[in-house]
């Protein structure tokens, strides 16, 4: 048996502790832009969204929200402290719209110019992900956008008064909202991206809000003359006048002054002959014109068969198919003219 000598022992433990010193792992440090990122990639060249997740998509998709959220607080800024901006949307649409347009837009797809810059996995598993935009590059892109929307505008708005009142002035001008909708929703995102440039954005036409009047003024004036042959009792001409005015045009009886002409024929005669019933087949054409240019805008045409036991009831059964057939199908037909103007503007 031996004894072990005190210095012996207390350099090996020494020794141990060390080792066990030297050989823990050690906590890997989080990178600055994780909990600084402005301090990293200047705020004033830059907009920045750090977010987390359990994998890599979802730290970009918060990454992306927060990127969102940051526009959102920049217009914020902007609206509380009145800056004025050169046009009536941006004046008046910010502080009331800002919010719905950066929420449409809270992925890095929706936002021009929107990357994700870096990227981070921590020991426990946490993935970082940073969404950035730069200010000047992105700021261009919606600017660029705006100023062509504003020029095809300009000229959809001349072309609509040079036409006058007419299907294709109202097309024009419903294009031309839409197209100022879109402007609206840019000038927005750019005003909380690079709040200079959007100071400077130029809108002759004023607003979206004035685009869609004129549209709508346009709509007023298309005033259509009827003219029905075969209308022995106006029911035709009545049914028709409903169907105009259910997709927003009046009708009137001065058919030279009037932009638009719906003429119809309604014709009954009988059909075959059988002892116990009579038949009549009926036939309903109609066609809408530009009376400046002689265009046909619109054409519908029907026809159908009706018994009874007498033929002047079978002529009310053709008359009343007649009507149906106005209410539910022409109308769904004409409705296309303005629909889709209207879903196109909205």
């Amino acid at each position: 048996m031996f004894t072990l000598n005190k210095t012996y022992l207390f350099a090996a433990g020494c020794a141990l502790l060390l080792y066990g010193c030297a050989s823990a792992p050690r906590e890997a440090a989080a990178p600055q832009w994780v909990t600084d990122p402005d301090a990293v990639y200047s705020g004033t060249e830059y907009l920045n969204g750090v977010g987390e997740g359990a994998n890599r998509a979802e730290a970009e998709s918060q990454a992306a929200a927060a990127l969102a959220k940051s526009i959102v607080q920049t217009v914020e800024a902007a609206s509380s402290a009145s800056q004025q901006y050169s046009s009536a949307d941006a004046a008046d649409g910010i502080a009331q719209n800002y919010q719905s347009v950066v929420q449409t837009s809270s992925s890095i797809e929706g936002i021009a110019g929107a990357r994700i810059r870096e990227a981070w996995t921590a020991p426990d598993g946490t993935v970082y992900a940073l969404a950035q935009i730069n200010r000047s590059e992105s700021g261009n892109v919606y600017k660029s956008r705006i100023d062509a929307n504003t020029a095809v505008i300009a000229a959809l708005i001349n072309q609509a008064d040079r036409r006058g009142p007419s299907f294709e002035s109202l097309t024009a001008l419903r294009q031309a909202q839409a197209l100022a909708e879109e402007n609206k929703s840019d000038l927005i995102l750019l005003a909380g991206i690079n709040s200079n440039l959007a100071r400077v954005v130029d809108l002759p036409y004023k607003s979206a809000d004035a685009v869609r009047v004129l549209a709508d003024r346009m709509q007023d004036a298309l005033s259509v003359a009827l003219s029905v042959s075969g209308d022995t009792n106006g029911r035709i001409a009545a049914a028709l006048s409903q169907a105009l005015a259910r997709i927003g045009l009046k009708t009137t009886g001065e058919a030279d002054d009037a932009p638009l002409l719906l003429e119809a024929n309604f014709s009954v005669e009988p059909a075959d002959i059988d002892p116990q019933y009579a038949y009549v087949r009926f036939t309903l054409d109609v066609i809408l014109t530009d009376t400046a240019t002689g265009t046909a805008e619109f054409s519908f045409s029907r026809n159908g068969r009706e018994a009874h036991m007498s033929e002047s009831e079978a002529a009310q059964r053709a008359l009343r198919a007649a009507e149906t057939l106005i209410a539910a199908e022409l109308t769904d037909e004409l409705s296309r003219l303005t629909d889709a103007q209207q879903s196109a503007a909205q």
